[in-house]
């Protein structure tokens, strides 16, 4: 039986015990009514006593549900603590990586943007330099085109309208025999015209140079200068100098008789010395005089004249550097530094 079961018949059982009392007691059956009692006494005893245990069972039960309860609460509140510090964990993961990601697409762009200025830049210091060489070719190309100008028409031309007076002086003389000798000045002036006219196309490509290259030419420049001028002029050649491109030779020769020009127009030189080093990949060139010197003063501003200027000019574009040493009174030397690897090229 359940407790509820059970109280109920306690107390019917007190309640009958109570009437037969109370019965026994009103007749005078004191003793009965004296046992009546006490058993109902007993069990109404044990009813308040089954009574507080059941509170006190119920109670027990409850704070044991309630401890329980409280405990499946402190687990439920760790666990939602723990899944709360686990969320924030993995958002702060995912901002990281988001952050991180967000920092690796910057720097790759950042990356691809400078990678692309950089061959911009690339691209149009190529073109510039290229523009600066084309420039520079045809700076030179005026410079010669109005050097042979200079030369036709104070040499051929010169020559031409000589011979032309000649033969109208010879003309206007019809009374008179023409003489043998006349004819042989008209045949001398000819013929120096044809040689000057020979020497300007040597000069537009000179055929040794064609032939026999930088060096060779070079040497035959020094020796022409002995002939025709009063400077000793030495040519010296050390190593063995290959054969360049063409253009390249050509450009070197213009060089070195621009600087050799320069020597016999301003130096006021008595010896002039050209010198050729190949070695270690380097090819030097060395073009030194006697001659008054350069004063400091006005090193610069010669150097930015037009003959040197072009000459540095062509040798950057080459890949060459041009450098000028001098004494006031004493001497002058030029050098002149290439890779053979960039003038092979």
């Amino acid at each position: 039986l359940s407790l509820v079961q059970k109280e109920g018949v306690n107390q019917v059982e007190a309640n009958i015990h109570e009437i037969l009392a109370a019965q026994y007691d009103s007749t005078g059956q004191y003793e009965k009514a004296y046992r009546h009692k006490t058993a109902y006494t007993n069990l109404v005893t044990d009813h308040e006593t089954q009574k507080e245990k059941s509170k006190l069972l119920a109670l027990s039960y409850s704070m044991e549900k309630m401890e329980a309860l409280a405990q499946k609460q402190v687990l439920i509140s760790r666990q939602r603590a723990e899944i709360r510090e686990k969320n924030v964990w993995i958002g702060t993961a995912s901002f990281g990586s988001i952050l991180l990601a967000a920092t690796l697409f910057a720097f790759y762009r950042n990356n691809k943007s400078k990678q692309r200025l950089q061959h911009s830049s690339i691209i149009n210091l190529k073109q510039e330099q290229e523009i600066t060489k084309l420039q520079a070719k045809v700076e030179g190309e005026e410079k010669e085109r109005s050097r042979i100008a200079h030369e036709l028409h104070d040499g051929i031309v010169s020559q031409l309208l000589s011979l032309k007076l000649s033969m109208n002086a010879l003309q206007m003389r019809s009374r008179t025999a023409i003489q043998p000798h006349e004819l042989n000045d008209i045949a001398i002036q000819l013929d120096e015209a044809t040689q000057d006219l020979r020497r300007t196309a040597h000069n537009l490509m000179p055929d040794l140079l064609l032939q026999q290259g930088l060096a060779l030419s070079a040497a035959a420049l020094c020796e022409k200068i002995n002939r025709n001028t009063g400077i000793e002029a030495d040519f010296q050649a050390y190593g063995n100098l290959p054969r360049l491109p063409q253009d390249t030779e050509l450009a070197l020769y213009r060089m070195v008789q621009e600087l050799v020009q320069n020597v016999l127009k301003h130096a006021e030189a008595t010896q002039l010395l050209v010198q050729l080093s190949c070695s270690d990949s380097l090819l030097t060139i060395t073009v030194e005089d006697n001659g008054k010197g350069i004063p400091m003063s006005s090193l610069i501003t010669i150097e930015k004249s037009t003959g040197l200027a072009n000459i540095r000019k062509r040798a950057d574009l080459m890949g060459g550097q041009l450098d000028i040493q001098s004494k006031p009174g004493e001497r002058t030397t030029v050098y002149l530094e290439f890779e053979l690897n960039g003038l092979l090229a």
